[in-house]
């Protein structure tokens, strides 16, 4: 059997016997147990009451339900004997010969949280599916174009020496063509085949420490978005120079 012993702030107390069902609290004349006061919502809780069990949920109310102090926010809170509800004024004093006692009860078994609805928890992972995979697209588009702009700054390095090889060959160093650069291109420097620096852009820039080195084919060096490219310059097959390119990407 289950009692709630009403005690308002006169002490005035008055013990109800809980019938089967759900029970109103509030101060409408409808209501199942109705409390009078300017803090008592109209509808302000709801008991749901079985043999073995009582249920106390807070409907909305404006200024709240607590049970030992702690609100209501939203979630069904399973009664034990000796739990305290408070409404406005009122106290309401939860006593059970078939409930588990207060003392003897876990905090955490008391409250009923209620489960989310599937059709929610499908929509929020599906949420969670399309953010990775953007995130993986995001990630593949980033690294295809790092090497399309590897590919096209290897491009631009074996044009500019496939275009000054003449020059190279002859020695007509006052030719060699550095015009028409991509804005990508930082720097760019020239060495002929005994490594003397013949040209370089901007003309304000110093070439790397010992970059001059026997490079027989392309190599590249990425450092962040910091790309090296040192290509050879070849004529009928014969290294007679080497490019080095410094490019961002």
């Amino acid at each position: 059997m289950h009692k709630l012993r009403i005690t308002n702030c006169k002490n005035h107390i008055e013990e109800i016997t809980l019938s089967g069902g759900t029970h109103t609290i509030g101060r409408t004349l409808d209501s199942h147990f109705r409390l009078e006061g300017e803090e008592v919502s109209r509808t302000h809780a709801t008991l749901l009451v079985n043999n073995s069990t009582c249920h106390i949920a807070d409907a909305n109310s404006r200024n709240g339900t607590f049970v030992n102090g702690k609100r209501l926010n939203g979630e069904s809170y399973s009664l034990l004997n000796g739990d305290i509800i408070k409404i406005g004024k009122f106290n309401l004093k939860f006593i059970s010969d078939s409930a588990v006692p207060h003392t003897n009860a876990l905090e955490s078994s008391k409250l009923i949280t209620p489960k989310t609805p599937l059709k929610t928890r499908l929509y929020y992972l599906s949420l969670l599916f399309a953010l990775v995979f953007m995130l993986v697209l995001s990630f593949h588009y980033r690294s295809l174009s790092g090497i399309k702009s590897i590919l096209l700054a290897e491009r631009t390095a074996q044009y500019l020496a496939e275009k000054n090889k003449d020059a190279l060959y002859i020695g007509e160093y006052n030719s060699i063509d550095l015009t028409n650069l991509p804005a990508s291109v930082k720097q760019l420097f020239v060495w002929d085949k005994n490594g003397v620096l013949r040209a370089k852009y901007p003309l304000t820039a110093n070439p790397p420490f010992d970059v001059y080195k026997p490079i027989d084919v392309l190599q590249t060096n990425k450092t962040g978005n910091r790309l090296e490219i040192y290509a050879p310059i070849l004529y009928e097959g014969k290294k007679i120079g080497l490019i080095m390119m410094g490019y961002n990407i």
